[in-house]
């Protein structure tokens, strides 16, 4: 039984990437590093599949920013950066067309209240994303 497809089939990867990114909301750190693994392997599963990858991203950066009248907790926003951060060192080059949606979160995590964040942002994810452009993101964070 094949099961190397079995992720990009939508109806099973809407349902996991749903319930797997809805857990970012309430993560406790004890589990967090978890959740970034889950999330990691979904991505690596469904990186073959352009809309899989847009859908996971939104979902994760649904958890970064203000949306309507939903806050992000600072667990929530820290647990997400680590996800992405994880995600974008194992497929990076698959996601980095999604680079254009991140690239304004990333500048308004930079000036999160919160030091963790601000951190994790700075010396992950933007890091890794310079890594996989060649380039620094200053020009486009300006």
């Amino acid at each position: 039984y094949d099961q190397t497809e079995y992720w990009l089939v939508n109806s099973r990867f809407d349902s996991i990437s749903e319930a797997l990114t809805s857990q970012l909301h309430n993560i406790e750190d004890s589990i967090g590093k978890h959740l970034v693994k889950a999330l990691c392997s979904l991505a690596q599963d469904t990186s073959s599949s352009d809309d899989h990858n847009k859908k996971l991203n939104k979902l994760i950066i649904s958890h970064m920013r203000v949306i309507g009248d939903k806050e992000p907790n600072a667990r929530e926003k820290y647990w997400s950066v680590k996800a992405l951060t994880t995600i974008y060192k194992r497929v990076g080059e698959s996601w980095l067309s999604l680079l254009p949606q991140l690239v304004p979160i990333i500048a308004e995590l930079l000036e999160d209240d919160d030091d963790d964040i601000q951190t994790e942002v700075r010396e992950g994810l933007a890091k890794i994303m310079e890594e996989l452009m060649g380039e620094s993101l200053d020009h486009l964070l300006a």
